[in-house]
């Protein structure tokens, strides 16, 4: 299995930079860097929210292997979404307005840098938007 990268330092991170820093390893500064290269702002700039479109780019820059996996508008929740899902493949997952990694079971995120079960989570109700397959 892959290793997430997880912990006490997303907690300093918005949703998106938390999903990309625990599911690629990389570290806050190099996700910053290729979102406002992305956005043309300074690159210190701390990123506040992403988009979509933005969080596919960041992947194809790194180098990770993913694919993206489009769901039904109001198709599932998170909770129904990250139940049938496989836990040995790492997905960061976009619910409604927010980021979340999903792997072993557990939905991870910037309030939750440790996991917590699907059930247990706030964002258990939100609507999966779309996701990313890592790994494939």
């Amino acid at each position: 299995m892959p290793e997430l990268h997880v912990g006490p330092h997303l907690k300093d991170l918005y949703c998106g930079p938390a999903a990309l820093c625990a599911v690629t390893g990389m570290p806050p500064s190099i996700i910053t860097q290729l979102v406002n290269r992305y956005r043309g702002e300074p690159m210190n700039t701390k990123i506040r929210g992403m988009t979509a479109i933005e969080m596919t780019y960041v992947l194809y820059k790194l180098g990770i292997p993913f694919h993206e996996k489009p769901v039904e508008l109001r198709g599932e929740s998170l909770r129904e979404y990250a139940e049938k899902a496989d836990p040995a493949t790492p997905q960061i997952v976009l619910v409604t307005k927010h980021f979340v990694a999903l792997y072993g079971g557990f939905v991870y995120d910037q309030h939750v840098p440790m996991g917590r079960l699907p059930g247990l989570h706030h964002s258990k109700r939100k609507w999966v938007r779309v996701a990313w397959v890592i790994g494939t």
